[in-house]
């Protein structure tokens, strides 16, 4: 239930609907070429999250090759008990935040009686990193966790499209 809440309950500021419409619409021309250039350089991730990211970043100017081989070191940094959708939102936090900022919130999320490898229960903490009687006891001390947040929930925006688009594309070949 709290997956679900979170998913469709959640969502701290969603990316503009233009913004979805200017990305779906060069995604939808450049979707074999963005599916050419990032399926060789993901292993741990899905490719259309690394597209995601580049997306996110720089709109695909240059296609991000330095954006991939950072999510995938983040990524296989995590401890490996942390799988699946989990696995994907927390190498985002610890790519736009930080990945002590990460460590933070899920060293806050244990402390707190959560699961630190569950993304929604370490990302019901993350604000709490902007609280100075939180931070002051962390490692690495305030993050702008909206902004963080706000970032991770953009780029599964685009990763979720990325994958109907890439689904269709397959489909069409």
């Amino acid at each position: 239930l709290t997956a679900l809440e979170s998913k469709y309950f959640d969502n701290p500021m969603p990316t503009p609907l233009a913004d979805m419409d200017t990305m779906v619409g060069l995604a939808h021309q450049k979707i074999q070429a963005l599916t050419d250039h990032f399926r060789p350089l993901s292993s741990a991730l899905p490719w259309q999250l690394h597209a995601a990211v580049a997306y996110s970043q720089q709109q695909w100017q240059p296609l991000g090759e330095t954006i991939s081989a950072d999510l995938e070191k983040l990524a296989y940094g995590l401890p490996a008990r942390i799988e699946g959708q989990d696995k994907m939102w927390m190498t985002l936090a610890a790519y736009f935040g930080g990945e002590p900022h990460l460590e933070d919130a899920r060293a806050l999320t244990a402390q707190q009686g959560g699961d630190p490898d569950n993304w929604i229960d370490v990302k019901q903490r993350y604000p709490r990193l902007t609280e100075k009687r939180f931070y002051r006891h962390t490692e690495a001390g305030f993050v702008e966790a909206d902004e963080v947040l706000r970032k991770v929930e953009n780029t599964v925006h685009y990763y979720r499209a990325l994958k109907v688009l890439s689904a269709q594309n397959e489909k069409e070949l």
